[in-house]
This record gives structure tokens, sequence and C-alpha cells, in this order.
């Protein structure tokens, strides 16, 4: 006398996924009394995949505060953490904009089952620049020197100076 189980995925008295994989399964228990009379019931067991949650762009580099997208996939919703510095903790797709270099993890969630993937975003610090405007002050026509010193992180001639509607100039001290 006793009862006993049976179908995909049964081992012992257990179900397990790992042996019967994804899908959905018969599961059924078998009971013998002590008269020999037998009895059966059965009942589904559904298997969902686990997601496969990415993310993109992976390893995204950024100047300080500079927004950039990064978009998951694999899943049907999406949680994203540390939330301080994104537009939304919710989405397939949010917008970060760190001030310093930060991995985000996003967790996806599909059938029912969850997976996480993650991105990190390095942030360039911004480059440490000053000028000088001789004179600041004076009458009509004022002609002001400007005095531009950079800094060690600047490349050589990477700059523009923009007057608005005078033009621009690419010299150190125009």
């Amino acid at each position: 006398a006793g009862g006993t189980y049976s179908g995909t995925g049964v081992s012992g008295n257990n179900f397990d996924p790992a042996i019967s994989g994804t899908g959905t399964f018969v599961i059924t228990y078998t009971y013998t009394d002590a008269i020999g009379c037998v009895n059966t019931t059965s009942q589904n067991i559904s298997v969902n995949p686990i997601p496969t949650v990415t993310v993109s762009p992976q390893n995204a580099v950024v100047c300080a505060a500079e927004p950039v997208t990064l978009t998951a996939s694999g899943a049907t919703t999406y949680t994203w953490a540390p939330a301080p510095d994104l537009n939304t903790n919710n989405g397939a797709a949010v917008t970060a904009a760190p001030l310093y270099t930060t991995t985000y993890v996003v967790t996806g969630t599909a059938n029912g089952c969850s997976n996480s993937a993650s991105t990190t975003v390095t942030v360039n610090p911004l480059p440490v620049i000053t000028f000088t405007a001789t004179p600041t002050t004076g009458c009509e026509p004022l002609t002001v020197d400007f005095d531009f010193v950079p800094s060690a992180e600047v490349m050589p001639n990477s700059w523009t100076w923009n007057f608005a509607s005078l033009g621009s100039s690419t010299l150190t001290n125009p």
C-alpha cells in the first residue's frame, strides 16, 4: 500500500525542473490502498524559462551628468537600480545621467521568472577651463581681449570660442 508519483521531472516524491526542462508536464499520483484498490489523480506543472536579460550599451563612457539611454531586452517588465541618477526605475529604456562611474543593474521579469543584467557607465570628469576677459566693462565700441590657458587635460587646439552672431574662433586667445 502507498502512493507513487510519476511523470517527466519526477524524482522520488519531488518534481525537479532541472530534469524536466521548461514546458507543461502532467504529474500523476497513483495510490493503492490496503485492500488493493487503486486510484490516480493528475496535475499539470508548468515550468517557465528564465528570461535572458541583456542591456545596452555595455560599458558606456560619458562626461559628468551627460545623459545616456540604457535599454534592456529579453523580458516583459524591468526594474533598474540604483535609481538616483535615472529618469525612472521602471521600463525597458531609462536615461542615466551619473556624476560618477556607476554600475546599473536591471532585473527583467517574464512569466513570473526573473533574471538580471548589468552595465557600467564610466564618467569622465569635465575639463577644468578658465579664461579672463580684459576689460570686462567699457563703452561702445569695446575691444575685449580673451586669455585662455588650457589645463593639462585639455587637448591642444581642441577648443572653439563661440561669439554668437559674431562667429567663432579656434585661437587660444582671440
